[in-house]
């Protein structure tokens, strides 16, 4: 890599950026200004947290997330009550808020349209 080869990346990025921000959201927000390819255009977009599971799909996890609880509760504390402990938790807040980050990241919803 030549020595202005990085200050000419950093130009044209910035070249390509809009001179000014919209007011409103619209074509012009949702513009990709980096090229084809790069790493922020291969991963798909989620705009929003809308929900993306049914109500079988929440209460499955919530009872799971009671179980694997009840198994943590032993008077051995080790690196597995910490991992543990953190899908707890995870699954007790995908399980409340109804949207799951996987299931968005993959295209799934087990939600009835409507």
């Amino acid at each position: 890599m030549s020595g202005g080869s990085w200050v000419a990346e950093i130009y044209y990025r910035l070249s390509a950026l809009p001179r000014a921000l919209p007011r409103r959201p619209g074509a012009a927000a949702r513009r990709n200004v980096f090229p084809a390819g790069s790493p922020s255009t291969l991963l798909p977009r989620v705009s929003r947290m809308e929900p993306n599971m049914s109500f079988t799909d929440r209460l499955l996890r919530a009872a799971l997330a009671f179980y694997l609880l009840s198994s943590l509760l032993t008077p051995s504390l080790t690196w597995s009550w910490l991992v543990g402990g953190l899908l707890v938790l995870l699954l007790v807040w995908t399980s409340a808020v109804g949207f799951c980050p996987l299931y968005a990241w993959l295209g799934i919803s087990t939600r009835r349209p409507g």
